[in-house]
């Protein structure tokens, strides 16, 4: 078989599939927003007063975790119709679309994934 249909094959044996890549990229959503919101917080309790300090402390976490709850709604709605689709083509007997072909790196962002210990190489993972 080819790589081509061996991917097609995978591709058709289950909707769900994609479950855990989706699972891992909310993960790893909320886990960046949430260091985010601390080092926010960090900041403003180093610049301001205690009673603004105070106030934002009691209120930015409810938007980030409004924010991030009606992003992962979206994206999860959004991987259960991309999965639905898939399943409808390969019920359908049609077949799969090959995978996009990875975008060559530009020199800038070749250089950053070649460092040791950086996000990009972190994420690849």
């Amino acid at each position: 078989m080819t790589n081509d249909a061996e991917r097609a094959s995978q591709r058709k044996s289950s909707p769900l599939d994609s479950a855990p890549t989706a699972f891992r990229v909310i993960t790893v959503a909320w886990g960046i927003s949430y260091l985010v919101e601390a080092a926010l917080r960090l900041v403003v309790v180093e610049t301001t007063s205690t009673g603004i300090a105070l106030v934002i402390s009691k209120v930015v976490p409810y938007v980030f975790a409004v924010a991030l709850s009606v992003w992962t709604l979206v994206y999860g709605e959004h991987e259960k119709n991309k999965a639905e689709r898939l399943a409808a083509i390969a019920a359908a007997g049609t077949e799969v679309p090959p995978a996009p072909r990875a975008v060559p790196l530009t020199p800038a962002a070749r250089a950053l994934s070649t460092r040791p210990y950086t996000l990009v190489r972190c994420l690849a993972r």
